[in-house]
C-alpha cells in the first residue's frame, strides 16, 4: 500500500473512531440517558427508551464491563447514577474501586431473589427483537 494512502486511512480513522467501554449499543443508550439526566438536573422517576429493534437486541444481550451483568437495565441505572456525558461512549467507565458503590445501593440480594423477570425470550438473530423498554426507578431492583 502506498504511504500516502496509508496516511489518509490513518487520518480518517483518527477522525472517525472513538473509544467505547464495552459494546457500543448499551454505551450509546447510556450516553443518551446520562445527557438526559444532566439536562433534567435530577434523577428521573421513569425512563422510556424508544430503540430500533437491532439496538434493543444487541444491547440486551451483552455484558456491561465491570459489573458481571448484562443488558440495558444495568447500563441505564449506571448512566442515571454515575453517568457523565462528557466521557462520550466511555460513559459506562467506572473506576474499579467504585463499582461496588454503583451496584450496592441498586441491587439488594433479597430483592433480587424476590424480583420477577421483566421479559422472556429466546436467543435470536439480528432483527428478531423489537418493542419498548421501560425502566421505572421506583420498581428498579
Amino acid at each position: 500500500m502506498e504511504e500516502s494512502i496509508r496516511k489518509q486511512l490513518k487520518e480518517i480513522m483518527q477522525q472517525e473512531v472513538v473509544l467505547a467501554t464495552g459494546c457500543t449499543e448499551p454505551g450509546a443508550v447510556a450516553l443518551c440517558v446520562a445527557k438526559a439526566v444532566e439536562t433534567l438536573g435530577c434523577e428521573p422517576e421513569n425512563i422510556t427508551l424508544k430503540l430500533s429493534k437491532n439496538v434493543y437486541k444487541n444491547a440486551m444481550g451483552v455484558g456491561i464491563p465491570g459489573t458481571g451483568m448484562i443488558g440495558l437495565p444495568i447500563a441505564v441505572a449506571m448512566a442515571v447514577t454515575h453517568g457523565n456525558s462528557s466521557r462520550g461512549l466511555e460513559v459506562l467507565t467506572i473506576p474499579a474501586d467504585q463499582v461496588d458503590q454503583v451496584l450496592a445501593p441498586i441491587f439488594d440480594d433479597a430483592a433480587v431473589r424476590k424480583a420477577k423477570p421483566i421479559a422472556k425470550g429466546l436467543n435470536a438473530g439480528p432483527g428478531a427483537a423489537s418493542g419498548r423498554f421501560y425502566l421505572n426507578a421506583n420498581r428498579c431492583v
